[in-house]
């Protein structure tokens, strides 16, 4: 699919401008919240904005050959390892287009290019086991010292049986 010569072109961060945010936002929602869960966070357009211009998220889009951005990831990239909050598309256009899976594709292409580690986050568990991920245990930090002391007790015993029976549970499951 990335060698397919059918007019999507890759548009790196840079390449993006502001006016596509609001087209970057949609795309988003199409697949978060309009095909998975109406309970996702919805995300702004100004949230789209400010992770675009403050580079707290590394965005490489999917331009189609009338120049709108159909296909889009954005990356956090920390220590060697990536992150991929989200990937967008245009759900309303044949998926034999293959967008996502370009995404896909082309996050694995450049992380191993790059040598680093790929955490694609959580959920779709079997549809990730079946491509050969492996399941690892994720953690939350929470900062929690300015917050008032029965505020950052009920923190700290969340914390607590957190540690002593969730993490068993889920090598179990894993």
């Amino acid at each position: 699919l990335l060698a397919r010569r059918d007019g999507y072109r890759v548009c790196e961060h840079d390449d993006l401008a502001a006016g596509d945010m609001p087209r970057i936002a949609r795309l988003y929602r199409m697949v978060y919240i309009e095909r998975h869960s109406p309970l996702n966070v919805d995300y702004t357009d100004a949230f789209f904005l400010q992770a675009w211009r403050g580079r707290w998220l590394e965005f490489t889009a999917f331009r189609n050959p009338d120049g709108e951005v159909d296909a889009v990831m954005g990356c956090l990239r920390s220590g060697g390892t990536v992150s991929t909050p989200f990937l967008g598309h245009d759900t309303t256009r044949p998926v034999e287009l293959g967008r996502y899976r370009r995404l896909v594709a082309l996050l694995l292409e450049r992380t191993a290019e790059r040598r680093e580690h790929l955490n694609f986050s959580s959920g779709a568990d079997e549809f990730k086991r079946r491509r050969g991920s492996q399941p690892t245990v994720e953690y939350n930090a929470l900062h929690v010292v300015h917050l008032p002391g029965a505020r950052r007790r009920a923190w700290h015993a969340l914390a607590a049986a957190s540690d002593r029976f969730a993490a068993g549970l889920f090598d179990r499951l894993a």
